[in-house]
């Protein structure tokens, strides 16, 4: 059964920055999760002036009250209020401002020793459905008009404490807003102090406030975003309050119990987007929130000093880190590329058939060569039948750089058998990876290394391969069926390994014979061209120049494309396979023309014969001995033209039967590479598990925001984890059994020690260097068996260095179960810091001091109705 939940946390979100907060919450997975749980009651708050972020969450509110309803949640465990606040007319609210204001202040009892109106007709007012522009002075008006005249604000207030009172769970109100915007800023201190009235003080009421980043527009990050944190201190700084509630009283007293600041710029640096780092901004709060839900925040309270207040150091800074160990993501992509490597060791078996294909192809021409190179010989006289051999290869010795074209090419085939290899390897390591030294398992493994190695270095081991291939496969045959501690899956890796040694055993065979083939195409068509101009040679050289230049080309295009990976493949096969369709049609052009020519041989054959036998009839009945002479020369030249013929049938049916098997092979490899084949379906199956592979890798691997990081499994555990599902052995893979059998916990110890000292970097809460400080809060959220003693220390280290006392005593480490199996949460709170520890607080009193005084006076909330001017406040107050 899931764990509970120690607080009920309910959200009111102020201006744009708190109501995109609100929805990233509400439209969290999580949230849908805690509404199911009984006695839950969730309530949620959205002001803002402009139109556009609310109405964006009010339908994101009727989505998931549709989807609550369809899971049977009961409507009432939610309810959220947001709404847009606006003043009927500009007159309306100059008119409250200057007539009716002061006496609610009044009737609340505020000491009202002069009341200064803030606003004047002479203001522009723009459009409010776009917001009120960082005049955080008009912000209060149009707040205090519609709470106090209209009536608006108090209900909403109200409602929302009903929904609150109705969870039995410790309720804990967070309120959200920017600073340097000016609808959140501008109401907020006017706010809280109105919702701390009606929920009186049993109830924790914490501020969220988001920093300005250096994107921001200058108001944002100048004089609305330091108005704004000069006037939180009137109410945060406990001296500095004592001096209000004095001088304007009660009601003015410090309604917070705590104010946690959050820095946008280190989120802004890494994505250099802004509204790309509100969004990460807004999910880490969410993130936060929820972590906050899971530990006593009273502690948390208690130790920042929030409950006995705190003076000039109010400035409570969090940051979060989630280190997500995604080791359930790694099982599900290891058992896709597991699959992908069993897709592969059939793809490489239907290779290993087209090339046998293509090797018979090459040893035909490569005859058909040799032939027209003894015809040319005889035909010029310099046949000797003894040096024919030597001759030959004589001749493509010396008039061909044979071998370094071969080397040129067994290059570029080993780059393609080491990304075959890449492929292969992590699922051939896990075979022996527990065997015993000098046992059965542990030869095999080191005869696939010894495979591998040869693989990897064709273009030195050339000579060798072929007897070095053989004898490891053979070793492997013998070895393989009497290991038993080799599983049926890595015997399946182990049978597609050992094609592959054969297919490259044969690919090596195939490229030398093209090499061979076409160097003796080129040197016979140069040979033919000095010979007379016959009939019989034109045809020769036209067959030479086919071959040569078109179909050897064409099955080396074969021979390239078996050796790509399956990825690269895919894009040229409907080309390759054109190509081979083309010059099947052009044999079989080839076979119609020469069954055509054998067709008119018959015919000729049928009369010669016919001519034969009445010459012969005519001899035997012959009785004159001088015709009889003649009838006997007539014949012998019948028989001779009938012999010639029959020779000619014999060379067109010799060629016939030729061109017949190459189109047999062709027409074997079209199917092959056919659309609708097996290997086709195996290529394209494997393609997608890879894919799907390198997808999940690349999701695993990529943090989502600045606030996570992803500690990826090493190739050791993750070839643990291929050995158990590989032996049938998943159910081994529980939780328990992977910290115990999977996970190095060293090397896991290490990454977190990385993690951990990224927290040295100030910025990341938003401080300068400056910075110290005499308390600093961190809650770790780890799964059982994660975190220990060791890495508390590391914490320790790694923020000795802005503490000002005893590390030990100023720094509390609360370590909390996580929710998540495999994420570890880092929650710390940078306490006690002060407005001149801010690392942008530079820039922002430079950007206050050079703005006029109506942008001074517009960006003005907080006690406004006392004193126009910030400086005259404080100095009044000082007084």
């Amino acid at each position: 059964m899931e764990r509970m939940y120690a607080n009920s946390i309910h959200i009111i979100g102020l201006g744009g920055a708190g109501t995109n907060i609100v929805e990233t919450f509400l439209s969290d997975e999580r949230t849908i999760n805690l509404l199911k749980r009984e006695g839950i009651r969730l309530s949620l708050m959205a002001l803002d002036v402009a139109d556009q972020d609310i109405k964006s969450l009010q339908h994101t509110y009727e989505q998931v009250l549709k989807r609550i309803k369809a899971e049977g949640i009961p409507l009432d465990r939610l309810r959220l209020i947001a709404a847009s606040v606006k003043s009927p007319t500009p007159d309306a609210m100059f008119d409250f401002v200057y007539d009716k204001f002061q006496d609610y202040l009044l009737r609340e009892g505020v000491k009202l020793k002069e009341y200064r109106p803030w606003l004047s007709s002479a203001i522009e007012i723009p459009p409010l459905t776009g917001g009120v522009g960082r005049r955080r002075a008009l912000s209060k008006a149009i707040y205090a008009l519609n709470y106090y005249q209209l009536g608006i604000i108090q209900n909403y207030i109200n409602a929302f404490k009903d929904q609150l009172a109705a969870s039995i769970f410790t309720p804990i109100v967070l309120i959200v807003f920017g600073l340097g915007g000016g609808t959140g800023s501008g109401m907020v201190l006017d706010f809280v102090r109105q919702l701390r009235k009606v929920l009186g003080t049993g109830v924790a009421i914490i501020g969220l406030c988001i920093l300005p980043c250096q994107a921001d527009d200058p108001p944002a990050k100048g004089h609305a975003a330091y108005t704004s944190l000069m006037e939180l201190a009137l109410m945060l700084n406990r001296d500095l309050n004592n001096k209000v509630v004095e001088a304007y009283g009660e009601v003015y007293e410090n309604a917070f119990n705590a104010m946690m600041f959050i820095p946008l710029a280190p989120v802004y640096g890494r994505t250099g987007n802004l509204a790309e780092a509100k969004r990460v901004i807004d999910k880490a709060l969410v993130d936060m929130i929820y972590l906050m839900m899971d530990f006593d925040i009273a502690d948390l309270l208690n130790g920042i000093g929030a409950e006995v207040g705190l003076t000039d150091n109010f400035i409570n800074a969090i940051s979060m880190m989630r280190i997500i160990y995604p080791v359930d993501d790694y099982i599900h992509a290891l058992k896709a590329y597991i699959e992908k490597l069993t897709g592969l060791g059939r793809v490489i078996e239907e290779k290993l058939k087209v090339m046998d294909l293509v090797s018979r192809l090459l040893d035909l021409r490569k005859k058909d060569l040799t032939e027209l190179y003894k015809k040319y010989l005889i035909e010029t006289g310099a046949y000797v039948e003894e040096r024919f051999d030597e001759s030959l290869k004589e001749l493509l010795r010396t008039s061909t750089n044979l071998d370094q074209n071969y080397l040129m090419q067994l290059k570029s085939l080993e780059d393609s058998i080491k990304a075959w290899i890449e492929d292969l390897n992590k699922g051939l390591s896990t075979i022996g990876m527990y065997a015993k030294e000098g046992g059965v398992e542990d030869a095999v493994a080191k005869n696939i290394q010894e495979g591998l190695n040869l693989l990897q270095n064709v273009a030195k081991s050339y000579e060798e391969f072929s007897q070095v291939a053989e004898a490891i496969i053979g070793r492997l045959q013998d070895l393989v069926p009497s290991a038993r501690g080799i599983t049926a899956g890595q015997r399946n890796l182990i049978s597609g390994f050992v094609n592959l040694l054969r297919l490259t055993d044969t690919g090596l065979k195939c490229i030398y014979s093209y090499l061979e083939a076409r160097a003796l195409a080129d040197i016979l068509f140069k040979l033919y061209s000095k010979l007379p101009k016959t009939e019989e040679n034109e045809k020769i050289l036209s067959s030479l120049r086919k071959i040569g230049s078109i179909e050897l080309q064409v099955i080396f295009n074969v021979i390239s494309t078996l050796f790509n990976k399956p990825t690269s493949e895919v894009k040229f096969l409907d080309s390759l396979l054109t190509e081979v369709r083309i010059l099947r049609n052009t044999l079989n052009d080839a076979r119609n023309a020469l069954q055509g020519e054998l067709d008119m041989m018959l015919e000729r054959i049928k009369l010669a014969e016919a001519e034969v036998r009445d010459a012969q009839k005519e001899f035997k009945k012959s009785l004159m001995p001088f015709s009889k002479k003649k009838i006997k020369q007539r014949l012998d030249e019948l028989e001779k033209n009938l012999a010639s013929l029959n020779a000619k049938k014999a060379i067109i049916d010799a060629e016939l039967n030729k061109v017949e098997e190459l189109i047999s092979l062709y027409s074997d490899i079209e199917k092959k590479l056919d659309a609708v084949s097996d290997y086709r379906k195996n290529l394209y199956y494997t393609v997608e598990l890879e894919k799907e592979y390198y997808d999940r890798m690349t999701r695993i691997t990529k943090a989502k925001s600045v606030f996570e990081r992803v500690a990826e499994l090493s190739q050791e555990e993750q070839l643990k984890i291929m050995h158990k599902i590989l032996a049938g052995e998943e159910e081994s893979l529980s939780r328990e059994g992977i910290l115990k059998e999977i996970i190095n916990r060293e090397t896991f110890r290490e990454y977190m020690r990385s993690v951990i000292r990224g927290f040295r970097n100030s910025s990341i809460f938003g401080f300068a260097p400056r910075y110290r400080t005499d308390y600093i809060w961190i809650t770790v959220a780890a799964p059982p068996g994660m975190w220990d003693q060791d890495l508390n220390e590391e914490l320790f280290t790694a923020f000795a260095g802005y503490i000002t006392g005893e590390v030990s005593r100023n720094i509390t480490i609360r370590v909390i179960d996580s929710r998540d199996p495999w994420v570890i949460s880092l929650f710390a709170v940078a306490g006690r810091g002060k407005i001149e520890d801010l690392e942008n607080i530079v820039e922002m009193r430079s950007l206050y001091e050079k703005a006029s005084s109506a942008e001074k006076a517009l960006s003005r909330s907080f006690l406004v109705e006392h004193e126009l001017e910030l400086e005259k406040l404080y100095e009044n107050l000082s007084k």
